[in-house]
């Protein structure tokens, strides 16, 4: 059984309508690691479907440059076979995280309100392990909030580098298992634990 975790920051909505896939906004755009879901299966199922059906899935050019380069993908897959089945399941495809100087400079916001934190809070502060590899869903997650989407990804460490930060700037984000996304979602949610 998948242990029902959930994390949030910025304007989003409780658990029952998350669960329900009724997020409001515009909708949202998925990491990497919430897009295989969507890529390696014939259909949109549990949660991706019934948010789906309420709001926009999107996704962005450098989620699937990230999804081709893993070691599960047929070599022979072609970039516009993969648009198409995208937007054949109804998942819309953007340019790219730091596309517009809005979500450049959010990052920046979100990076320099993270850093005073860390600091003031005593942590030592500076790129390196996980907070490197968090960076590129920092950028995700900002581009997204500039063109009206939330970002949903299933990578614990981003939020708990950037949870301050994307708090202060009201970005929405959700962090859940990928699994899950596929479960009915029935019960109530346990906090998500994330190591630093």
């Amino acid at each position: 059984m998948l242990e029902r975790q959930f994390s949030t920051t910025g304007q989003a909505v409780g658990w029952a309508k998350f669960a329900r896939g009724k997020l409001g906004g515009k909708g949202v755009l998925l990491d990497t690691n919430i897009l295989s879901l969507i890529l390696e299966s014939n259909k949109l199922d549990g949660w991706l479907r019934k948010t789906a059906s309420h709001s926009q899935i999107a996704t962005c050019r450098l989620n699937l440059l990230e999804h081709i380069s893993s070691s599960v993908i047929i070599m022979d897959t072609e970039h516009d076979e993969i648009i198409a089945g995208l937007k054949a399941k109804g998942v819309h495809t953007i340019d790219g995280p730091c596309q517009s100087a809005d979500s450049t400079s959010l990052a920046c916001r979100v990076l320099r309100e993270e850093f005073e934190h860390q600091a003031v809070e005593g942590h030592v502060v500076g790129w390196r392990g996980k907070m490197k590899q968090s960076r590129v869903d920092l950028a995700f997650a900002c581009e997204g909030h500039t063109k009206g989407f939330a970002f949903v990804t299933a990578d614990a460490n981003f939020q708990a580098h950037f949870a301050h930060g994307l708090q202060n700037e009201g970005i929405t984000t959700y962090v859940v298992p990928a699994g899950w996304l596929r479960a009915s979602m029935v019960g109530s949610p346990a906090p998500y634990i994330a190591s630093k």
